[in-house]
């Protein structure tokens, strides 16, 4: 067990790559037809919620690091085939990754000032805006699997404890 946050955001973007190769393995191994197909429901195929993963990574990596992301629409598709996403999905965590590293106990503490899409002004610190980026990636991520189970491909397993059993 981690005996500090520091040591617990590591270990979640630890987790967030797992379970990225993890997700996008299996999507791999759908026909494209089931890969783009949209749910009735939520209306988003797998290639829009893995777009939305990604989106929402840069959108709060660019406000974590002080940055004004090029992202104007939670809903962008910035890739239009799988591959090339999970690269860009792949590199994007890796840059979680080291970002989260290179961050100290009080870095998790300083809060960062930035502005929602919509153009208002807030002020988090890091750790609560590393805590709502890791949630929206575990809710998507489900939401992804949710999508798996109507193919004929069995969604991956992705539980924290399970990934924890695992390293």
């Amino acid at each position: 067990m981690q005996a500090s946050l520091h040591g617990h955001f590591r270990t979640c973007a630890r987790y967030n790559l797992w379970a990225t190769e993890r997700l996008y393995t299996v999507c791999a191994s759908l026909t494209e037809s089931a890969y783009r197909q949209r749910c009735p429901i939520s209306g988003r195929s797998l290639h829009g919620v893995l777009n939305h993963l990604l989106v929402i990574n840069r959108l709060w990596l660019a406000r974590l690091r002080g940055y004004e992301s090029d992202i104007v629409s939670v809903h962008e598709e910035l890739h239009d085939d799988l591959e090339s996403l999970r690269d860009a999905t792949v590199a994007e965590d890796v840059i979680l990754y080291d970002y989260v590293h290179g961050l100290s106990e009080e870095d998790l503490m300083r809060p960062v000032a930035y502005r929602n899409l919509a153009g208002e002004a807030h002020a988090n610190a890091q750790a609560e805006m590393l805590t709502h980026l890791f949630s929206r990636q575990i809710e998507h991520r489900g939401e992804a699997c949710g999508l798996v189970e109507r193919t004929e491909e069995v969604p991956p397993k992705l539980g924290f404890i399970r990934f924890l059993a695992s390293d």
